[in-house]
C-alpha cells in the first residue's frame, strides 16, 4: 500500500501539484516552483521507480554504482515498449560491482556503456526523463542501503537545467569533457571546490552541513572562517576515523559537529549545504560532491544550489532533525599527530627516478591500522629526502586523500584506521609522489576481513 501511494503521488506531482509539508516534521516530499525534494530513506525507493516508468520517450541514467535489479528491469522494460534508455556507469572503482547491471542491460536491449576514463571516477547520480525532468541524487540505486542512509533527491524541471544535464551526459557517453556551458545553479565536477567555497563564505547567520567526507583544507577552511565571523555552523556526518582530525579542527574553530556511529540506524551519505534557513538570502545546495579534493577536483559529479524556501526549509528541517539524533564531536577522542621527521639534503643534480611502495598488512582486521609506505630514489639508487607523496585510498564508498613528505631514508608512510571497511573488498592505494616537476606513481592494497 505504501509504495502505491507513493507511485500516485509522483505522478501526481509529475503534471505540477504542490505537496505541502505537514508543519510537525520533516515531510519525505517538498515542491516548489518547478523543483521537488524527496528525502530518503523517508520516502522509500518507489518514487524513483515510477520516475523511471513514467518516460514515454526517453530516459538517460548515470550512475556511480547500480546493483538494483528491479531497477534495471524497469530500464529493460522501458526499451522494449520502444523508450529510448541509456545508462553510463563507473568503472573505475564500482566497475565490479557494476558488471552485473551493465551485462543485464546489455543483454536486454539497452544502450549501456562504462563511464570516460578521463575521471577519477564518475561520482554523479543523475536522471533525464523525456528531456523534461532531470533528478539531481545524492543517493545510489544499492538496495541494501535505502533504508538506512540520509540522501536527497531533488526532482528538477527548469528547462535550461534538464539541457544542460542531458548535454553534459551526451559529451560523458561520447567520451568526456569539459562540462557545456551550463546554468550558474547547477554545479559540476570537476572544478566544484570554488562554488562551494563561495556558498559556505555567504552566509551570514546560519549553515547547515550534511556530507560523507570531510578532507577538503578549502571548505574545511571556509566552515571554520563561518564560525569565527559569527556564523553558526551545524555539521552532522557519520563518525570514521578518518575524519577525526578535522572533527577536532572544526570544533576548535567553534563548529558544531555531530556525529552518529558507523554501527547507527542512520547513515549519513547525503551531500547537502542549507545557508541562511528562513532568511531573504536563503540558499540549499544538493549533489553528489563530497568533500573531498578528489570529488571536487577530478571526478565527475552533479549538484544544484536553489533560493526555493520551501526546499531549504525541508532540507534544513532534516538536517536539524539529524543533528539532534547525533552526539558532539568531543575534541579528546582525536590521537595526536606523529611528527614528521625532518629531511636531509638530497645531492645536487638528484632526479626523481624510481618510486616503490608497501603495505603493512595485506589482510586487516576490521578497526586495524594499516600502513602504506612509498620509497623515493634518484637515478643513483640513492634516496629522495623531502618529495612529495600523495596517497589516495580508494574504499568502496570513498577515497580519502592524504598526502607526506619522503624522510631521510627516501621513505614516506600514511597510516590509517580502516574502520568498517567493507570485507572482501580490495582496498587499492595509489601513490603518487612528486620532486623537482617529476612525478612517479606507484601503488600497493588490501583487502579488509
Amino acid at each position: 500500500m505504501r509504495a502505491t501511494l507513493l507511485a500516485l503521488a509522483l505522478a501526481g506531482l509529475l503534471v505540477g501539484l504542490a505537496i505541502t509539508a505537514p508543519p510537525a516534521q520533516a515531510a519525505p516530499r517538498s515542491s516548489s516552483a518547478g523543483l521537488t525534494l524527496i528525502t530518503e530513506p523517508d520516502a522509500g525507493i518507489a518514487p524513483i521507480y515510477a520516475l523511471l516508468r513514467s518516460a514515454q520517450r526517453r530516459v538517460d541514467l548515470v550512475m556511480y554504482e547500480l546493483e538494483d535489479t528491479q531497477a534495471t528491469a524497469i530500464l529493460a522494460a522501458d526499451a522494449q515498449r520502444g523508450v529510448r534508455v541509456r545508462v553510463l556507469l563507473d568503472s573505475r572503482f564500482i566497475g565490479h560491482y557494476n558488471e552485473p547491471a551493465y551485462s543485464y542491460l546489455k543483454a536486454h536491449g539497452v544502450a549501456v556503456r562504462w563511464a570516460p576514463s578521463r575521471f577519477d571516477l564518475t561520482h554523479e547520480k543523475a536522471i533525464v526523463i523525456d528531456d523534461k525532468l532531470a533528478a539531481i541524487m545524492t543517493m545510489n540505486l544499492t538496495p541494501r542501503y535505502y533504508s538506512s542512509t540520509r540522501d536527497f533527491v531533488l526532482l528538477d524541471r527548469g528547462h535550461r537545467d534538464v539541457a544542460a544535464v542531458e548535454a553534459t551526459l551526451a559529451k560523458d557517453w561520447a567520451g568526456g569533457g569539459t562540462a557545456p556551458a551550463s546554468p550558474t545553479d547547477l554545479v559540476w565536477s570537476p572544478g566544484a571546490q570554488s562554488a562551494l567555497v563561495d556558498l559556505l563564505a555567504s552566509a551570514h547567520h546560519s549553515l547547515l552541513v550534511e556530507n560523507e567526507e570531510m578532507n577538503d583544507q578549502a571548505v574545511m577552511g571556509a566552515l571554520e572562517a563561518a564560525a569565527h565571523r559569527g556564523v553558526t555552523v551545524e555539521v552532522v556526518m557519520t563518525r570514521q576515523s578518518d575524519w577525526a582530525s578535522a572533527f577536532t579542527a572544526l570544533v576548535r574553530a567553534g563548529v558544531k559537529v555531530r556525529t552518529y556511529s558507523s554501527s547507527a540506524s542512520l547513515y549519513i551519505h547525503a551531500k547537502a549545504i542549507a545557508v541562511d534557513a528562513g532568511r531573504a538570502d536563503q540558499r540549499v545546495f544538493v549533489g553528489s560532491q563530497n568533500f573531498s579534493l578528489a570529488s571536487l577536483l577530478y571526478n565527475r559529479e552533479l549538484g544544484l544550489i536553489s533560493p526555493r524556501s520551501a526546499i531549504v526549509a525541508a532540507i534544513a528541517a532534516v538536517i536539524r532533525r539529524d543533528g539532534a539524533g547525533a552526539t558532539p564531536w568531543s575534541t579528546s577522542s582525536t590521537p595526536k599527530p606523529t611528527p614528521i621527521p625532518t629531511p636531509k639534503p638530497n645531492p645536487s643534480g638528484a632526479v626523481l627516478t624510481k618510486v616503490s611502495a608497501s603495505i603493512s598488512n595485506s589482510t586487516p582486521a576490521k578497526d586495524s591500522r594499516v600502513t602504506a609506505s612509498c620509497k623515493a630514489l634518484d637515478q643513483k639508487g640513492a634516496p629522495i629526502s623531502g618529495a612529495k607523496a600523495t596517497f589516495s585510498w580508494h574504499y568502496k564508498t570513498t577515497t580519502p586523500v592524504e598526502s607526506e613528505t619522503t624522510d631521510s631514508i627516501g621513505v614516506a608512510r600514511c597510516t590509517r584506521d580502516i574502520g568498517n571497511a567493507t570485507s572482501g573488498y580490495y582496498v587499492r592505494i595509489t601513490i603518487s609522489v612528486s620532486y623537482k616537476g617529476v612525478v612517479l606513481t606507484t601503488g600497493t592494497g588490501f583487502t579488509p576481513q
